[in-house]
């Protein structure tokens, strides 16, 4: 694994296939879809090359664990069209703007998911624990 591998989020192939596919009329559902086929790229390579997150200070449990995977948020893929010279300053603020708009109309969170479904957000937060390897991870969601 390279270093800085651990932290890193935007690998050159993913660079290459927002630079290819982002288009300044994109609608909200294709800057969505797009998303999902960037956090997807990155998922895959992060696994073939065998690079796992990095180490992080649990203080739940006072011992060190991995942290989760990093995934990519439709907000970093605005950010990265700056970043990466892709669209000028301008056109990211608008960008994000329309981006924060959309996302509070439609109660999304960070990644276009839905909030607000309970079911859903908990197997998200037990997910990370999971990944993060946490053995405290059932006084999480013990019930009453």
């Amino acid at each position: 694994m390279a270093s800085g591998d651990a932290q890193r989020t935007w690998f050159p192939e993913m660079i290459e296939m927002l630079n290819q596919t982002w288009s300044a009329s994109m609608s909200a559902n294709e800057l969505l879809a797009l998303r999902d086929r960037l956090d997807s790229a990155l998922e895959t390579i992060r696994s073939e090359r065998h690079i796992l997150p990095a180490m992080m200070w649990c203080p739940n449990c006072q011992a060190r664990h991995r942290s989760a995977p990093p995934k990519a948020s439709v907000r970093a893929m605005i950010l990265a069209l700056g970043r990466f010279g892709m669209a000028s300053a301008s056109e990211v603020k608008a960008l994000e703007h329309r981006w924060n708009t959309y996302r509070k109309r439609n109660q999304l969170d960070r990644y276009g998911i839905r909030t607000g479904d309970v079911l859903v957000e908990a197997l998200i937060g037990f997910q990370g624990l999971m990944l993060q390897g946490c053995p405290r991870i059932l006084t999480h969601f013990e019930g009453p």
